[in-house]
């Protein structure tokens, strides 16, 4: 056999190695992952299939990190519940993106060096990215991506002669519809046990930049549930800072949905970033009236309200008011929670602070 046969091996069974030490639960799997990586590293160079060498190098750095995670603990965390990519369309937005992205590394490729079948190595490089990002997250989508993945691996690898690692990555590609579905199965069977639970709804409100979308993002992934992002926000964004009258009462309905849409992922809490009181506030600020729906809307009830004080330099990002905008809002929130009779607490302090108040408020109330 070959020189670069027995490393195409080694590579292969330092991968094979890694798989069946995670498996075990095993701490010294990431270090040979990252071996493996090396290994594969060395050989695709070999090949000329450079985007793989670079794809090898991102392997290394998620490998160390999860090294670096399981030394501080990280074995002894809760795993995260399988979920779907939300909202929708950043889902559908990855795919073209992740071509886009591989069409751009090929034409390097194609310029500055000698690469082999560039377009479709980039896709594996781009397209894996993506699909090892969802993994972390434990999107069910990840599987989608691998799918793509090896369906464009098995072949380029087979022409390449790179027998073996075409083998191993066409069981990849069984595994990755078995991935599919059983993480589909496990995804269900965690809505239906939700489903027999009570899960509490747990909000942020307050002035911009005072760390709501931190907290809500921050106390679900330490919790291990999941969060509600600002859909108006995404909404003023992308229509560049101009809403008409209607899209108020849209941005209500729609942040109301993906709060129904959380609750069947969630494991005991789910953590919302402003509610519909806060579109309220800004339709009235922005086109001088409230649509009646809307202001039905803002009667809805949370089971834990938190007041976000703005007591740290306002962080202006260019879609924000300026800082005596900010604290009128602060004081109108005051204002509006009194007269409502919605009880609240109020967050001060640093982040660490804010997030360690919230979870003993929510331990003292289980």
């Amino acid at each position: 056999m070959t020189p670069l046969l027995w490393l195409e091996i080694a590579a292969n069974a330092a991968l094979v190695t890694a798989v069946f030490l995670a498996a075990r639960n095993l701490a010294i799997s990431w270090l040979v992952g990252i071996l493996g990586c090396i290994l594969f590293g060395i050989f695709f160079f070999q090949i000329k299939l450079y985007a793989d060498v670079t794809l090898q190098v991102f392997f290394i750095v998620t490998n160390a990190i999860g090294w670096l995670n399981w030394q501080r603990g990280g074995q002894a965390q809760t795993v995260l519940p399988v979920t779907r990519v939300q909202p929708l369309w950043h889902l559908i937005l990855y795919f073209p993106i992740a071509a886009l992205a591989a069409w751009g590394y090929s034409e390097l490729l194609l310029r500055f060096t000698d690469a082999h079948y560039p377009l479709f190595d980039s896709t594996i490089l781009t397209f894996s990215i993506v699909a090892q990002l969802l993994l972390m997250k434990r999107k069910l989508e990840t599987w989608i991506f691998w799918l793509i993945v090896n369906s464009v691996a098995v072949p380029l690898y087979f022409v390449k002669d790179a027998h073996v690692t075409a083998f191993v990555y066409s069981i990849f590609w069984f595994n990755a519809f078995y991935g599919f579905w059983n993480w589909r199965r496990e995804m269900h069977r965690d809505k239906a046990e939700a489903a027999a639970r009570v899960i509490k709804t747990v909000c942020f409100v307050g002035a911009e930049s005072t760390g709501k979308s931190t907290l809500s993002i921050r106390l679900a992934e330490d919790l291990s549930t999941v969060s509600v992002e600002e859909y108006g926000r995404t909404l003023w964004v992308e229509r560049n800072g101009k809403l008409d009258f209607e899209d108020y009462l849209h941005i209500a309905k729609t942040h109301i949905a993906m709060e129904e849409q959380a609750k069947e992922e969630a494991t005991a809490f789910v953590f919302v970033d402003t509610t519909p009181l806060t579109t309220l506030f800004y339709s009235e600020e922005h086109v001088g009236r409230i649509d009646p729906q809307l202001k039905a809307l803002s009667n809805r009830t949370y089971d834990f309200t938190f007041l976000c004080h703005p007591d740290f330099p306002m962080v202006q990002d260019g879609w924000r008011g300026e800082e005596s905008f900010r604290q009128a809002q602060h004081e109108w929130y005051i204002r509006e929670l009194k007269a409502r009779g919605v009880p609240y607490i109020s967050l001060t302090g640093t982040l660490e602070e804010k997030v360690a108040k919230v979870k003993a408020v929510l331990a003292d109330a289980d």
